[in-house]
């Protein structure tokens, strides 16, 4: 009995020194391949926009400011992908299916980009970075868990009060 006792005090020491990896907390876990930067561009991070109601799921929203310079790009891709930074290396953790729409900029020297994320992504504190495809990334740090976990659409009667409650960090 007491051998039972040590065995399985034994186990469980070795379990909490075990490096944990939140490879697990995110939609996906993929080491970063290094991204192409736009030299005639630069991005500040404006917030982060939770339980915003998409009809059919609820996501959370990141919103950059894209700036350029006066040779900028007038269009830019729809592509973009979300990372996050673990024991100094870059993982990509979200990367939406299928096609997204190209966005025209037109002569505009700053402009505001909001790109939808599954609700609950930044439910793990540190650095992430957005990318926008061919344009570079912004940065941001998440100090405290943001949104829930969860992708259902709130119910009718509070609809009207998530909205007004939409957390923006």
């Amino acid at each position: 009995m007491i051998c039972l006792a040590a065995a399985a005090l034994a186990v469980g020491a070795v379990l909490l020194l075990l490096p944990r990896t939140p490879e697990k907390k995110f939609p996906l876990w993929e080491e970063s391949l290094g991204q192409k930067v736009d030299s005639r561009v630069s991005f500040s991070f404006v917030g982060i926009h939770t339980g915003v109601d998409y009809g059919d799921t609820v996501m959370d929203e990141v919103e950059v400011s894209l700036h350029k310079g006066l040779d900028g790009p007038e269009a830019m891709g729809g592509g973009y992908l979300v990372e996050y930074q673990y024991e100094g290396n870059w993982y990509t953790v979200y990367r939406p299916e299928g096609e997204t729409e190209e966005s025209y900029l037109g002569e505009e020297r700053e402009v505001n980009l909001v790109k939808a994320v599954p609700a609950g992504l930044f439910q793990i504190t540190g650095t992430y970075r957005i990318y926008l495809t061919d344009l570079g990334y912004c940065e941001f740090t998440i100090e405290q868990p943001l949104g829930s976990a969860v992708s259902q659409p709130p119910q009718e009667e509070s609809l009207a009060q998530s909205e007004e409650t939409s957390e923006t960090w």
